[in-house]
């Protein structure tokens, strides 16, 4: 025991002479003054030392587990907020190449804005003038009777103009185009593509079909 004491206390004289207190010039007195109490102190009783030296390692040995713990846990949200960037970066490749996609599409929609005016054919037309009136005007008409169609039946090629969901704008037309000097302009009826005579289109206007 006597040994143990010598030993430590030889301990405690190392420590204390190297600490900075001891290392400046001269020396703080005070500090040296209540180091040296707590070395008798720690001298007379080395099993408070001990105590004191083990409490600090595990204190120690816990800091260092926490900091390997908090260091894997960086590693592994630095490894996440890679992984996060190398795809916010796809991300935005992709945003950049739709983008020139869509302004590719919009630079050939106003080039084909350019190429076409609504209602208009392009190119070479002809066309046959049918009349030219003054006081004449069916141009209410032209809405419903832009559809020129014909058709071979019964050895007699037919053609008809408009097409009219309303019976009495058909019969107006009608009497407008009589006005052009077309007398055997009359009103015919289909129903599904097919022709039928005008008895079975009254009844089924009748019916609201």
């Amino acid at each position: 025991m006597k040994k143990y004491v010598v030993g430590l206390s030889l301990l405690i004289a190392v420590l204390f002479s190297t600490s900075p207190a001891f290392a400046q010039k001269g020396g703080d007195k005070k500090v040296k003054k209540e180091w040296k109490k707590k070395a008798k102190t720690y001298v007379k009783n080395p099993l408070s030392l001990k105590a004191l030296v083990e409490n600090y390692q595990k204190t120690i040995d816990e800091l260092t587990k926490k900091n390997n713990e908090l260091s894997q846990r960086y590693q592994e949200l630095q490894a996440q907020l890679d992984k996060c960037e190398n795809q916010s970066r796809g991300k935005d490749a992709e945003i950049t190449n739709l983008k020139n996609q869509l302004s590719q599409c919009n630079t050939a929609l106003e080039a084909t804005k350019q190429q076409e005016v609504k209602g208009v054919e392009r190119g070479l037309i002809f066309k046959v003038q049918i009349g030219a009136f003054q006081y004449f005007n069916i141009n209410q008409y032209l809405s419903e009777t832009q559809n020129f169609e014909g058709e071979t039946k019964d050895n007699l090629n037919k053609y008809t103009i408009g097409k009219f969901k309303d019976y009495n704008m058909a019969d107006a037309f009608k009497k407008d185009i009589r006005k052009m000097g077309i007398k055997d302009a009359w009103i015919v009826a289909y129903y599904d593509g097919v022709r039928i005579d005008m008895k079975e289109a009254m009844r089924r206007m009748k019916e609201g079909q």
